[in-house]
């Protein structure tokens, strides 16, 4: 079983890497930012999370509700440690800080 799984990935990998190759030679701009673009864009608009109880949840109100309630428990903290280091800074410009710039 393991093995059979292993080479189903290993058969996708190198479809991946050959398509790959292929933009590469082609060098065309528009190919690879197309390419690029549908790698990061998911069709089913978001990865599935689990919720408290282990359970898979699809629904997109749902996925967002536990995003929603993640966020709300974690950026207090971040934002707690952000504002205690910049007071121990004795000049420090206007602290702007985006979600796109948080890494967790």
């Amino acid at each position: 079983m393991y093995n059979h799984q292993a080479d189903l990935c290993k058969i996708i990998l190198d479809y991946e890497r050959s398509k790959e190759q292929q933009i590469n030679l082609k060098s065309n701009f528009g190919a690879f930012y197309r390419y690029v673009n549908k790698k990061l864009h998911s069709l089913s608009g978001g990865d599935i999370l689990k919720n408290a109880a282990g359970n898979m949840v699809v629904d997109r109100q749902a996925n967002a509700s536990l995003l929603s309630v993640y966020f709300s428990s974690v950026l207090p903290k971040m934002m707690e440690n952000v504002h205690r280091l910049a007071g121990r800074c004795r000049k420090m410009p206007a602290l702007k800080i985006f979600l796109h710039q948080l890494v967790f």
